[in-house]
């Protein structure tokens, strides 16, 4: 019994003793990241330069990613903090917050590049929500073009829990969904991507093809009808446009849209793809 109470108090002693890691400041944080780091505040912190409003306003735009260190506090006493907020404002300023500290980001891009940076310093929850959401819908772009599709659509759906709203995180997921070869996951985000922009040219082509594959063939049309309204100089469209509508019993209107077609193009294959619709809808 004294064994196993001197053994708890052993424990309970290296407990109490290790040290407790102390959590790096947003400051810290911020300070890895490539950039000029400056501040208005008097205790700047470490490797912050301290500047005049003037001189901060008057910084070039674009050169580099600027990080400015401006708590709540100091800047609401600051006479000039109306300057400096609309200069904020002009320069797309990025807040991150961390609820103790603030820290502007003027980044001279934002890219899938600055997505691995941030996470890597951890900042990226710093940041407002429907900028992380855009950040995660970049990290997807890059996936999904590199066909690591599985990857992709876990970027879009963090993308998509921060902000539905986002467009280009529900068109990339339906693409993505169309790589793995699931319509029937690709049509929801699509069809978010739609009604949120109706003409978005890439979610309604994506769309109609999800719909062919789904074998919706008039939904398939509606949603081709549309892409080409948008781009009538696509005239690649007019081919799923004419199957969606032959195969949905419009057909005398799908042999139209295909001579159309044969008119528009001279590509071998597509146009054979077309002879063989015009026979399949009796139209020789």
């Amino acid at each position: 019994m004294k064994s196993w109470t001197f053994l708890l108090l052993s424990l309970l002693f290296l407990a109490c003793a290790s040290p407790v890691a102390e959590q790096t400041s947003l400051a810290e944080r911020a300070r890895m990241l490539p950039g000029r780091h400056i501040t208005f505040v008097a205790d700047a912190p470490d490797g912050y330069e301290k500047l005049s409003i003037e001189a901060i306003v008057g910084l070039p735009p674009k050169v580099e990613d600027i990080w400015l260190y401006a708590p709540k506090d100091a800047l609401e006493r600051q006479p000039q903090q109306a300057l400096l907020r609309t200069w904020l404002e002009a320069r797309e300023a990025e807040p991150l917050s961390d609820g103790s500290e603030t820290i502007f980001w003027l980044p001279t891009r934002i890219d899938a590049d600055a997505f691995v940076a941030l996470q890597e310093a951890g900042l990226l929850e710093a940041l407002p929500t429907k900028t992380q959401a855009f950040l995660w819908q970049l990290r997807g772009d890059r996936l999904r073009i590199d066909q690591d599709f599985e990857a992709a659509i876990a970027a879009y759906e963090r993308a998509l829990e921060l902000d539905l709203a986002n467009v280009e995180a529900n068109a990339g997921l339906g693409a993505a969904w169309l790589g793995l070869g699931r319509s029937d996951k690709a049509a929801p985000p699509l069809q978010r991507a739609v009604a949120l922009d109706p003409n978005h040219y890439w979610a309604h082509r994506l769309l109609g093809s999800a719909y062919l594959n789904l074998q919706r063939y008039a939904l398939a049309a509606d949603e081709f009808a549309q892409a080409y309204i948008i781009r009538p100089q696509d005239a690649q469209l007019l081919l799923p446009l004419a199957l969606g509508l032959g195969r949905s019993g419009q057909r005398e209107l799908a042999l139209q849209i295909l001579e159309q077609f044969l008119a528009l193009n001279d590509d071998p294959k597509l146009r054979g793809d077309a002879e063989a619709l015009r026979r399949e809808f009796g139209g020789l």
